[in-house]
């Protein structure tokens, strides 16, 4: 699994001026930000949207491009996007945790506090469908833990003014991809540093790929295509 963290530092205070921008925005934007949001979600889900996005611009408010609409609503949809995966993972949790019990070894009440039970459900909700399938696959049996491995990877932005930033939203750079940048694309000069394996962030660990296929006796080498030969007399 790839796992990719992202860390921001935190603005320093707004100024009256500030303040007076991000008012005026409100005023201005969130009508529109609100009408993008109902066309997607129901009522009071949009009216969280809305909230949160307007949230997120008071806390980079020095990052809001000059022409804030289209940076509203890319937030905007992260939100919805994220509030989908959300839903989805608390309607599939309740069946795989039955899963989980069916395979579980049977323990005596007293041995899992209702306290104790509450606090793994509670870790188990925070993980992705595809790390609680990890470990479903793990607790069953079909694979051993030390054939299952992780890469983790933590990404350092860098702060663009707001015309580098209006003008890598209006490239349509972030709309196109996850995570709403990229670094081996334009949005890589924003990436100040890396730490871990720059693979993940774009999608697959290679250096994780090799080893876990070496566990299965196989060489990523054996795979490559044999080399052009220049022809004889050339």
């Amino acid at each position: 699994m790839n796992t990719a963290k992202v860390s921001h530092e935190e603005p320093p205070a707004a100024s009256p001026r500030e303040v007076a921008a991000f008012t005026a925005m409100w005023e201005a934007y969130a009508p529109r930000v609100m009408a993008y949001a109902l066309r997607n979600v129901d009522a009071d889900t949009a009216q969280d949207v809305l909230s949160e996005t307007f949230l997120v611009a008071w806390r980079r408010m020095r990052a809001v491009p000059a022409e804030p609409l289209p940076w509203l609503l890319v937030v905007a949809r992260n939100i919805m996007s994220n509030q989908r995966r959300f839903d989805y993972r608390q309607v599939t949790l309740h069946s795989e945790l039955e899963k989980l019990e069916r395979i579980a070894e049977p323990a005596e009440a007293a041995a899992v506090p209702a306290v104790e039970r509450g606090e793994v459900l509670a870790a188990l909700a925070n993980l992705t469908p595809t790390e609680r399938q990890a470990l479903l696959l793990v607790a069953n049996g079909a694979v051993r833990a030390t054939d299952v491995s992780a890469a983790a990877t933590t990404v350092h932005f860098a702060r663009p003014d707001p015309v580098e930033l209006e003008a890598y939203l209006r490239s349509g750079e972030p709309l196109r991809v996850a995570g709403a940048f990229t670094i081996d694309g334009l949005g890589g000069q924003f990436i100040d540093s890396i730490d871990g394996n720059a693979g993940t962030v774009i999608g697959l660990s290679l250096p994780l790929l090799r080893v876990q296929a070496a566990r299965l006796g196989l060489r990523l080498t054996d795979l490559w295509r044999s080399p052009i030969r220049e022809p004889s007399g050339q």
